[in-house]
């Protein structure tokens, strides 16, 4: 997690080691992160999420994902990576429209 007070640094650094591979947990991930953000003092609050929106590990469902976005304040920002065939647009974009965030669409580089 990359806090606002932290250098862009740090963010460019965080990322460049990060490297997709298993079983996701984006449900859980999700919940997680939006408890974080909800916590902040700050009064605009957001999640930038790079994910295929498929989850196959978590022990959250998508219908307690729904209801925890629907009482928050957190933003949802979608960076789906991906063939458009492999991405869960629906779920990714119903998300984000609940939490009045966006779904933005990036090829997978090989």
């Amino acid at each position: 997690m990359h806090d606002a007070k932290q250098s862009e640094r740090h963010l460019e650094d965080s990322l460049t080691t990060l490297r997709a591979f298993g079983t996701s947990s984006l449900y859980d991930g999700l919940i997680y992160s939006m408890e974080q953000a909800e916590r902040s003092d700050h009064p605009r609050k957001a999640l930038i999420v790079f994910t295929d929106g498929n989850d196959n590990g978590s022990s959250n469902t998508h219908t307690r994902v729904v209801q925890e976005v629907e009482q928050s304040a957190v933003l949802l920002y979608f960076i789906a990576i991906g063939s458009p065939v492999l991405v869960d647009s629906h779920t990714l974009e119903s998300l984000s429209d609940i939490s009045g965030g966006r779904t933005f669409y990036v090829p997978k580089q090989e």
